[in-house]
């Protein structure tokens, strides 16, 4: 993004950038990488991760999406929609309801982590990114999921506060988070 900001001449801004995902606790002392991690241990997603600084990309015009979502489906994918937290939800569900996705971040491989976004029709409104497990914590997740689709754990879309009041967490990624404390819960009992 230095690079990107240095083209534009927008140096300043990408400074301004860089202090509010501090000031969101979106870049902790382990980076981005770290503030996913808070939230949800054990999700190794670079692919979450891009689709952070491609929030900040998308509201300055650096960032080109395969398409836009119309206003009507970008607020049926609004993370604040209870539908999120009621039942889960796979890849191959929110390509049925909401087509090919703005952006997909990483591979296509299932049998690791991966993150899809929607863009909304104008600049002014934020990207809404949606977190799959991979099928390996499908499995662990015990989801009863077809496993070539990955199952949806969260929906984030991001706000002014801080960064984990940004997500909105499926059943699966509820469970995920829950299996992961219990993990950690077991590991400290045990020393």
């Amino acid at each position: 993004m230095d690079a990107v900001a240095f083209q534009e001449g927008l140096e300043e801004v990408w400074t301004q950038e860089q202090t509010g995902l501090v000031t969101r606790e979106v870049f902790v002392s382990t980076g981005v990488t770290g503030a996913f991690t808070r939230i949800m241990p054990t999700y190794d997603n670079n692919a979450a991760v891009a689709s952070v600084y491609a929030e900040v990309a998308w509201r300055h015009g650096w960032l080109l999406v395969d398409r836009c979502v119309s206003d009507e489906e970008y607020d049926r994918l609004n993370p604040a929609g209870d539908h999120w937290k009621n039942r889960d939800y796979q890849l191959t569900d929110i390509d049925r309801e909401f087509g090919t996705p703005s952006i997909r971040f990483g591979g296509s491989n299932h049998r690791f982590p991966h993150t899809i976004a929607y863009a909304p029709p104008t600049r002014d409104r934020g990207l809404i990114c949606l977190h799959f497990a991979s099928i390996h914590n499908d499995k662990a997740l015990g989801t009863g999921a077809d496993p070539e689709s990955p199952v949806l754990l969260a929906v984030r879309r991001e706000t002014p506060g801080p960064f984990w009041e940004s997500f909105t967490f499926t059943p699966a990624g509820i469970a995920f988070q829950r299996a992961q404390h219990d993990r950690d819960e077991h590991d400290s009992q045990a020393m």
